[in-house]
């Protein structure tokens, strides 16, 4: 479960619909020039200048269809078009909204705030090419715009092209030096590339410039996280909630990142009811879901139902989360109850050895308008259940209290001992030493992601440590890192036979029981190998919520924890994992 990183990308509250909308509406309605009735001129201005105001007041779904019917007066009208884009924009029907801005392009193609809000709905749902290319566009029409130099650098610096990004921000700060928009965008380039205390005094340059703005209060909250401060994180993150003049899916952003906050507090039961804001309509990249019987809400007692548990996120989130499964049907729905799983396809096999009590089946996954939409498979096509709920909702009400995690050392995965008798032979082959599998890396690995991860680099002190053989369990891409390994650093890191990393997760599992010890930061396979009962050498960030303000993970027993201050810092936890290593390899030598 990762958080938005910032909220400097974004500009006025509803894309470029504030004043100047309402403004460009009645002025523009006004001077229309069209071979209609006077009646469906005054009617199409009525229309379109109250649409403008419901876009001011975020109402989108009442300026959406007044500017619809501005468009059945005048389909060639930009503004129209331009206001009704917006609307559906706003409302996540992201797919109609650039049909509607591609009209209004059409019809009035010197518009810089239609270019804008083009670049803003690309940069949303991840076209950055595209989003550049309307920003540019914005910049050639809208010479020295604070919003597009912004736009432009903050769309730069989410593709990795770091030193681009700063010199538009800093040309634009030369010429608007008071635009605190302007420093929280350079506070968060330099926070990409791990420069936290850079980032910290542009972010704070920006807060003098604009103290009542929860964005920047965000963007300081964020900041915070990354270093490893929750404490400092969560007094801005409170400030922005307090303002509170963000848009409704911006202000649903900020309110994850303070929940996140509270959990690495510690403060679980705070922090998991906060977390429900994932679950509303307003975090846009939520996961929703499409099924016929009802969601499970707060209150409703589960004793004796038939209760079928949905996934949420990404795969490794929906093993975390079920290392509750047996928790749930014990404790929630009693022996007279029933526990179905909806879960990744590639977890289905696994899942269903492992809790052969319930009825496991897979989900399918679309995106959709930016988010995603799943539903669940069942085998015979039909849902037999009284009520669902996603998988992490039983946070809140099983694991309010340190005391309440708690796991068998076994796992609560159930690997194939089979598979796990096949590996331990396939890594006797290699020879003696301590049989490590190393992970780096997670199969998504955008610009503003790879702060989240050792630099292969850094890992060069572990992976020289004697004694150890070192496996490759890195799903995607990783030719590149093996032969840095091999040239640069003099270790090979051996290749299993006859297995996908990616799809192949009974395997991973049974790998875990064989290996001595899975070693990397928190994705995917460690934790399909820490729910199998494996030993997880875990990297990670002191501070991080998943910690849940411990000095050990809690999900799983087996997990020893190597961590550093911040996200920037990997050598030290690297240090420590190389000594632990060479600590190990000697007693396995002495043995």
């Amino acid at each position: 479960m990762s958080m938005r990183d910032t909220l400097a990308e974004y500009t006025t509250p509803a894309g470029a619909a504030g004043d100047i909308l309402k403004a460009a509406a009645i002025s523009q309605a006004a001077s229309l020039k069209v071979n209609s009735p006077v009646a469906k001129l005054k009617k199409l201005h009525r229309h379109l200048r109250t649409a403008a105001q419901n876009i001011q007041s975020q109402n989108f779904r009442e300026a959406g269809a007044l500017a619809l019917k501005a468009l059945d007066i005048d389909e060639k009208n930009p503004l129209a078009n331009h206001i009704a884009a917006i609307a559906m924009d706003r409302m996540g029907n992201y797919e109609l909204a650039l049909k509607l801005y591609l009209r209004a392009v059409e019809f009035d193609p010197t518009n810089p705030e239609i270019f804008e809000n083009l670049g803003l709905l690309a940069w949303r749902i991840a076209k950055m090419e595209q989003a550049e290319r309307f920003f540019r566009l914005q910049m050639q029409l809208e010479p020295g715009s604070i919003n597009a130099s912004n736009n432009l650098g903050c769309v730069l610096r989410d593709q990795g092209r770091y030193n681009e990004a700063i010199e538009i921000l800093r040309s634009a700060i030369y010429s608007h030096p008071e635009a605190a928009i302007l420093w929280s965008a350079l506070g968060a380039t330099m926070m990409e590339q791990s420069l936290t205390d850079e980032a910290l005094q542009f972010h704070q340059e920006a807060e003098r410039l604009a103290p009542n703005s929860s964005r920047i209060q965000h963007n300081l909250g964020y900041t915070y996280t990354v270093r490893g401060e929750p404490d400092k994180a969560l007094e801005h993150f409170d400030r922005a909630k307090d303002i509170n003049d963000l848009p409704a899916d911006e202000a649903a952003v900020s309110l994850y990142a303070r929940a996140l906050a509270l959990v690495a507090l510690g403060r679980l039961e705070e922090g998991w009811d906060a977390y429900k804001v994932m679950h509303t309509p307003a975090y846009r990249k939520g996961t929703r879901y499409f099924m016929d019987i009802p969601e499970w809400t707060d209150g409703q007692s589960l004793e004796g139902r038939k209760l079928l548990l949905m996934g949420e996120q990404g795969l490794g989130d929906e093993v975390l989360f079920m290392s509750m499964a047996n928790d749930i049907k014990q404790k929630l729905v009693g022996p007279d109850g029933r526990v179905g799983i909806s879960c990744e396809p590639r977890l289905v096999k696994l899942f269903e050895r492992s809790f052969p009590d319930f009825e496991i089946m897979p989900h399918a996954t679309k995106g959709m308008h930016g988010g995603t939409l799943r539903v669940p498979k069942p085998r015979d096509g039909t849902l037999d259940y009284d009520c669902w709920m996603r998988m992490s909702t039983p946070l809140r009400l099983l694991r309010n209290n340190v005391e309440d995690f708690h796991q068998p050392e076994t796992g609560f995965l159930k690997a194939d001992p089979e598979r796990v008798a096949h590996w331990r032979a396939v890594l006797d082959d290699f020879g003696p030493g301590v049989k490590a599998g190393l992970l780096w890396k997670s199969r998504i690995m955008t610009a503003n992601r790879h702060k989240n991860f050792a630099a292969f680099d850094l890992w060069k002190p572990a992976l020289q440590t004697p004694g150890v053989v070192w496996i490759n369990l890195q799903y995607g891409s990783s030719a590149e890192e093996l032969e840095i390994a091999r040239e640069k650093f003099g270790v090979d890191i051996k290749t299993l036979p006859g297995i996908d990393l990616m799809n192949d997760l009974d395997e991973i599992a049974a790998l875990g029981q064989a290996l001595d010890m899975m070693v990397g930061p928190s994705n995917a396979s460690l934790n399909l190998a820490a729910g199998a009962g494996g030993e997880i050498w875990m990297v990670a960030p002191e501070k991080g919520w998943t910690l849940l303000g411990q000095d050990k993970y809690l999900w799983y027993p087996n997990t020893r924890l190597f961590t550093s201050p911040g996200m920037g810092n990997w050598q030290i936890a690297i240090s420590k994992l190389a000594k632990a290593l060479a600590d190990r390899a000697a007693e396995r030598k002495a043995a």
